[in-house]
């Protein structure tokens, strides 16, 4: 029979109070999500709802007070309304670090008088409507209150001053609103510091007198659409190529449909022209298919093709248009009747862009300039002839004034298969000038390149004769170099000009040649120190470097090359003997890293790539007499198994084979050091099948043509082609791939050299026989009994003769 219990009311209670507690709890956590869930007033819209627009007459208007993220939260240069599409135009708040405005370091200003500026642009479909600079600084205690202080000014406005009260030197925090109408397009931030130890006469380079502006330091902005936004081709290049944007940019360019080789073609060259105009590899491009996100885009388009409500024009043109899915946004189109239609507006718009206007233009004639020479990029130094500074770099950046130390730098490309083996290097004549006084014996001006020091200059005043270089030498003094000649005084500033060479050793390619001017400043007595405005140091226009007279020759393959200067496939700017091979249907990653080789290539050149060709592989028998750029990943390329024998690695039935390099049959001798740098070949071979998925860059002659050149960029997963787009986009990654083989992961670059070595280029005869002796001794050996033999057996016949 069954059993009663009676349970007492505490027994009762106790549960009951345990569910009442979970329905609150629950209650409470649905609560909270659903406040999470409504937008905030100042998020940015999405695709069914415009976004509030500042009109001209609004645009200096106060803030509406948005809600701002924390600082912490906020990630520098985003927006948290469209992670996934940075820069989404819309209400938004821009976090902008110094790092991100090029300091490399947490600014110091030190010294009586001095500042440090930043420059940054804004983007002009966007309208500042609040600002704020949230920074810290520390100075030295040591400073006097009265008289030393710190002035932050923007374009030239002053907005915040501070003082340097005692005790209060550490971990100073500020927030100083700006004014939104002080901003423009172009805007300078600047910090001055003032300061002074002293009553009396004081020396203004004491150690004492300092100043630190903290790294985490950012500006702020609010900023909303403007009303009209942009609607002019002639912008074009500030949405979709902009120079020196301080936040991410990514610009999808979207496909109608599946693109065939020649819509591919026309996006490349688009793609380049990003790279050109934009002078950067930063600029992330993302291939789309029959998609457009709320974001500034280029949509190509091909005979009747329409997507989201735009469609294409009866002939080839280009117009900008307002995005549908964002009407603060700009859609970019490029459109033709048929692919050659295609090709000639993007050419047109590559070629010819700063000179289209209005919305929109009809591209009736084939804007095909003749076609490039070899070396003729116009971001690379001539090879043909002296170039001079002024060609290289801007007047103003080519000298300094007031400043006990500073540097010029000069930056310049040249042609990586430059051949300066066993040269002096470079020839290169340098004229500069600098402040002369007595007290100056210890100043010197440092010349280095790529951060390798060249020589180091005395920049004391002296008079060039032997007397005094044997007077100065015995005075322990610094004495004038003997190539190193005194031109004329200008001003109590002399010109002098000394001749040296750019060694081989130091040559990478993308060079920055610096100049370093030191000033040694001595105190003469009370109140009578050297002012610091009386410091001048530049290099003169007229310097000269000179490339010219150097053959071209390279061992390949050099992964190297590629990934910095997109070599051997930018020999000819306009890629006219290049050929990219694709899938027989591409997939977005696999146009994505496309468009990204394309971009390099512009960037590299700072030439539109108008004459490349894009084919798949059942077309590549076609373009044998081409350098090969192949693109692919899984199965979708069967090159990757067709040119199995010829790849480092290769992936065949399932089984993935690295070649296994093996030592040359020649003698290796010590003192090259050809033991710890051996000459490979292919001759055995690593099974891994069972590594992980990888995505690789190979360089490997080509196998249709002896001569020619081929990179495959390979990945087993689609989505892993993003790594090599992001390694060739990293100034810091993009020098780690190298060799023949990279192996290439989000965090590290592994590299190998196990495929024949070939050459490219040519020498003339004598250079080619050094060359090849350049690491045979007994080839020279044999070769030196043998002309031995042949001097003795001619002397021995004339003997002969002479006794007959």
């Amino acid at each position: 029979m069954p059993i009663k219990r009676k349970f007492s009311r505490r027994q009762i209670a106790a549960p009951v109070l345990g569910m009442a507690t979970l329905v609150c709890a629950i209650g409470l956590v649905l609560q909270t999500a659903a406040a999470q869930a409504v937008p905030t007033p100042t998020a940015t819209a999405d695709a069914a709802t415009a976004p509030p627009v500042a009109t001209d007459a609004s645009v200096n208007a106060p803030a509406v007070s948005p809600a701002l993220a924390a600082p912490s939260a906020l990630a520098s240069g985003t927006t948290e309304a469209a992670p996934a599409w940075p820069g989404v135009p819309g209400n938004r708040t821009v976090s902008i670090s110094l790092r991100e405005l090029g300091a490399w370091g947490a600014p110091r200003l030190t010294g009586t008088a001095t500042d440090r500026y930043f420059t940054f642009r804004l983007r002009p479909d966007e309208a500042v409507v609040g600002a704020r600079l949230v920074m810290g600084y520390d100075y030295s205690p040591a400073l006097l209150p009265e008289l030393s202080h710190l002035v932050v000014a923007v374009n030239g406005q002053n907005v915040g001053l501070f003082g340097t009260p005692p005790g209060q030197n550490l971990n100073n925090q500020r927030e100083i609103p700006i004014p939104p109408s002080i901003f423009a397009r172009n805007n300078e931030l600047r910090f001055q510091f003032v300061g002074h130890y002293t009553l009396e006469c004081e020396n203004p380079y004491n150690s004492t007198l300092w100043m630190v502006i903290h790294e985490q330091t950012r500006l702020e902005l609010d900023v909303v659409p403007r009303n009209p936004g942009i609607n002019d081709l002639r912008q074009i290049a500030d949405l979709f190529a902009p120079r020196g944007s301080f936040e991410p940019v990514r610009i999808p360019m979207v496909f109608a449909t599946n693109p065939g080789p020649e819509t591919v073609r026309a996006a490349g060259i688009v793609a380049s022209w990003v790279g050109a105009a934009s002078a950067s590899r930063t600029v992330d491009l993302q291939a789309l298919r029959n998609s457009l996100p709320p974001t500034n885009a280029i949509l190509f388009l091909r005979g009747g093709e329409m997507l989201a409500g735009i469609s294409s024009t009866s002939g080839s043109g280009i117009s900008l248009v307002p995005n549908p899915n964002n009407p603060a946004a700009r859609v970019l189109v490029v459109s033709g009747a048929d692919d050659e239609g295609l090709v000639r507006a993007a050419r047109a718009l590559a070629t010819d862009s700063r000179s289209l206007s209005g919305t929109s233009v009809i591209v009736t004639g084939d804007h095909l300039p003749a076609a490039r020479k070899p070396y003729d990029a116009p971001t690379w130094i001539p090879t043909n002839r002296k170039v001079k500074f002024g060609e290289l770099a801007a007047k103003n950046d080519l000298n300094l004034e007031n400043q006990i130390a500073g540097i010029v730098r000069v930056n310049y490309r040249v042609p990586p298969d430059i051949f300066t083996w066993r040269t002096l290097g470079a020839p290169a004549e340098i004229r500069y000038r600098a402040t002369q006084l007595p007290t100056l014996d210890n100043s010197n001006l440092n010349i280095a390149l790529n951060r390798q020091a060249l020589q180091s200059i005395s920049l004391a005043d002296h008079t060039f004769t032997d007397r005094t270089i044997k007077q100065k030498t015995e005075e322990g003094k610094p004495a004038p170099l003997p190539n190193a000649r005194l031109l004329k005084p200008i001003d109590g500033v002399s010109l002098r000009t000394l001749d040296f060479h750019l060694p081989a050793y130091a040559t990478q390619g993308r060079d920055q040649l610096t100049f370093g001017f030191n000033f040694d400043i001595r105190g003469g007595g009370d109140c009578q120190n050297v002012p610091l405005a009386a410091m001048v140091g530049s290099v003169d226009s007229e310097s000269w470097v000179d490339f010219s007279g150097f053959p071209h020759y390279a061992a390949m393959p050099d992964l190297q090359m590629f990934s910095s200067m997109g070599f051997p496939f930018t020999k000819m700017a306009d890629l006219s003997e290049t050929a990219v091979v694709l899938p027989s249907n591409p997939n977005e990653a696999e146009l994505g890293l496309y468009l990204k080789t394309m971009q390099l290539m512009g960037e590299s050149t700072g030439y539109p790539v108008l004459r490349h060709v894009v084919t798949d592989t059942t077309g590549v028998d076609k373009v044998a007499d081409k350098d090969l750029l192949v693109i692919g990943s899984g199965n979708s390329q069967p090159l990757i198994a067709q040119w199995s024998e010829k790849l480092p690695i290769s992936n065949v039935a399932g089984q993935r084979r690295l070649r296994e390099a093996v030592g040359s049959w020649r003698p290796q001798y010590r003192w090259e050091e050809s033991d710890t740098d051996r000459e490979l070949s292919p001759l055995g071979s690593i099974n891994l099948a069972r590594a992980g998925s990888i995505a690789v860059a190979m360089g490997f002659e080509s196998p249709l043509k002896k001569g020619r050149n081929a990179v495959f960029l390979y990945a087993d997963r689609a989505q892993d082609l993003a790594k090599i787009s992001a390694a060739m986009s990293d100034p810091d990654r993009w020098n780690q791939i190298r060799g023949d083989f990279s192996l290439i992961t989000n965090q590290n670059i592994e590299t190998a050299k196990v495929t024949p070595t070939y050459y490219l280029g040519g020498l003339p005869v004598v250079s080619k026989v050094r060359w090849f002796l350049r690491d045979q001794p007994l080839a020279v050996a044999i070769s030196g009994l043998l002309a031995i033999a042949a001097f003795a057996m001619l002397g021995y016949r004339r003997q002969r003769k002479r006794r007959s």
